[in-house]
């Protein structure tokens, strides 16, 4: 009975458990997410400062005017450049284009030209274009007008920052155990192509796994999947073309939900078993006292049944006494009456021998 009660206790326990096991590795992901968020817009941010600097904007107008010579202006901005990168861990590079798309100057490392040719000039904002391998290492490319307040776009900057952050975050298995990987990746050229990857843990994409990262890039969709013995849970990076996906082997992922089970369940078997002792108790104590009453009743019945044959034969014995006792008397009273002739006969026996030796004289 305690192993029923036990049972049906702990199954809800288990699925709620395991819910919110899932719901951890959800969680995991969606602060992931955050992190790669406030990554990129850290270097957003950096890329805006670079080209907002004053003299830089008017540098660039001022060779639009045609006050500032090509070569004059080449000089100056390469300069503020090597400052900005020498400022800034992440940047390592910049390009600096004019308003008709030449470039004024460069620094840092250099952007290949199969990578600038299809750079966006014509954008009013930032934007990302990347993972881009330079130098047998993966970059970003951030795209950033350079504004004037009278005339608008004077130029474009295109900063070159390293991945170093989010390799640390794809690489950083908190939370994830020992069997876990988070998978950072985009679409090109309708492949999906991972900015990183640990050959020692998964080496390959599986053609499902693949297939939910494409689904979360092209639709924005987030979700949850059991992928051969692998629980995964993935979504899209807001604003980018990438996604992101956690995968983790479902035994590890469940595996503290055994362990707390076990304690549930014997705390619960051990409750239950002491209740059904305490409910047995009170329903049979009643009947224990009615088998002890029954008991007793049944000692005092053969204690008066003994007492009663007891009795009945000190009867027997009186009966038999009074018996003896009257036919002792009777034949005392029959051996007074034979007593009394006998008596009288043998105390005339003198007088008759004397009367016949007379009669005979």
């Amino acid at each position: 009975m305690s192993f029923v009660v036990a049972l049906v206790s702990v199954t809800p326990l288990y699925l709620k458990l395991k819910s919110s096991q899932e719901e951890d590795l959800q969680a995991n992901l969606s602060t992931r997410i955050l992190s790669v968020n406030l990554a990129l817009k850290r270097k957003i941010d950096i890329a805006r400062q670079v080209t907002s600097r004053t003299s830089a904007r008017q540098l660039l107008a001022d060779y639009r005017a045609g006050a500032v010579a090509f070569d004059d202006l080449e000089v100056f901005q390469a300069e503020i450049l090597r400052d900005a990168i020498v400022q800034t861990d992440s940047l390592v590079g910049v390009l600096r284009f004019n308003a008709d798309a030449r470039i004024v100057s460069e620094a840092g490392v250099t952007v290949p030209d199969r990578v600038r040719g299809v750079l966006e000039f014509d954008t009013s904002g930032s934007t990302l274009t990347g993972p881009i391998e330079i130098d047998g290492a993966p970059h970003l490319l951030i795209t950033t007008p350079i504004l004037s307040e009278l005339e608008g776009r004077v130029g474009t900057d295109v900063a070159v920052f390293t991945m170093s952050e989010l390799r640390k975050l794809v690489f950083d298995t908190s939370g994830l155990g020992q069997s876990g990987e988070m998978i950072l990746a985009r679409e090109t050229d309708g492949e999906i192509h991972p900015f990183f990857t640990r050959s020692d843990r998964y080496p390959t994409l599986s053609l499902e796994f693949r297939a939910l990262l494409r689904t979360a890039i092209a639709d924005g969709r987030s979700g949850s999947e059991y992928i051969a013995d692998r629980a995964v849970v993935f979504d899209a990076v807001p604003e980018t073309d990438w996604a992101i996906a956690l995968r983790m082997e479902r035994d590890e992922l469940y595996a503290s939900v055994g362990r707390d089970l076990a304690i549930v369940g014997i705390a619960v078997f051990s409750v239950s078993a002491a209740l059904a002792t305490i409910g047995l108790i009170v329903v049979l104590r009643p009947l224990i006292r009615r088998v002890i009453d029954a008991d007793e009743l049944e000692r005092e019945v053969t204690a008066k049944a003994d007492a009663l044959e007891e009795l009945k034969e000190t009867q027997i014995q009186l009966v038999h006494s009074e018996k003896m006792s009257s036919l002792g008397q009777l034949v005392a009273g029959i051996a007074h009456e034979i007593n009394n002739p006998v008596g009288f006969i043998h105390g005339n026996l003198a007088h008759v021998e004397e009367y016949s030796q007379n009669r005979r004289w």
